[in-house]
């Protein structure tokens, strides 16, 4: 809702376009200075609005767009718990994270998308025991054990109502882990599987 005085601002705007004469001098309070205030309320609603969108360009602000934002980049997962309500800051860092995971197969760009969510973890990567290579105290694991690794993470990562990036209803305190495993294995290649360690 614009304020009084950006109302003002677009009806002294307006005056300024009418032309010169006895027939629109205005009288404060009269019916000419009430239509031009509606007209005026409504640009600046709509001046108020463009802002607004142009501020919604960036999904980790957006608010009336982040609906789009979350289609844009596949959300809701099919693999997230429905039972999990998200807050709204949760929702922007996983749209913000989710643009920027464009590709990565190393341990390190995995240690650096869960940063983006607030989580520092690390990542324990398996081999195979081979005869001739392995170490006598390398545990015995067959073939499949290159296609799993595990992910070591605190047990739960607790987010904070914040003002200006939460919204009402949001909770004042929620915690989990859901958002890490969806974006890890929404981000990981077909082949692998990750085992999630909480300590």
């Amino acid at each position: 809702m614009p304020t009084e005085e950006r109302i003002l601002q677009f009806r002294d705007t307006l005056l300024t376009l009418l032309p010169e004469g006895k027939l629109w001098r205005l009288v404060k309070g009269g019916v000419f200075d009430r239509l031009l205030q509606t007209i005026a309320s409504e640009g600046a609603t709509i001046d108020e609005v463009i802002t607004a969108v142009a501020t919604e360009a960036l999904p980790s602000q957006a608010n009336m767009l982040l609906e789009g934002w979350e289609y844009e980049v596949g959300l809701p997962d099919p693999n997230f718990p429905s039972d999990v309500p998200l807050t709204l800051a949760e929702r922007r860092d996983l749209v913000v994270a989710k643009l920027q995971a464009v590709g990565g197969c190393c341990a390190d760009f995995f240690v650096a998308l869960a940063a983006r969510l607030g989580v520092t973890i690390t990542i324990t990567e398996f081999e195979a025991f081979e005869v001739g290579e392995s170490a006598v105290e390398d545990p015995l694991d067959d073939e499949t054990a290159r296609f799993l690794w595990q992910v070591n993470a605190p047990d739960s990562v607790t987010r904070y109502f914040e003002v200006g990036e939460s919204a009402v209803g949001d909770p004042l305190e929620s915690g989990g882990n859901e958002l890490l495993e969806v974006l890890l294995n929404s981000a990981k290649q077909a082949h692998t599987k990750i085992i999630f360690s909480y300590t």
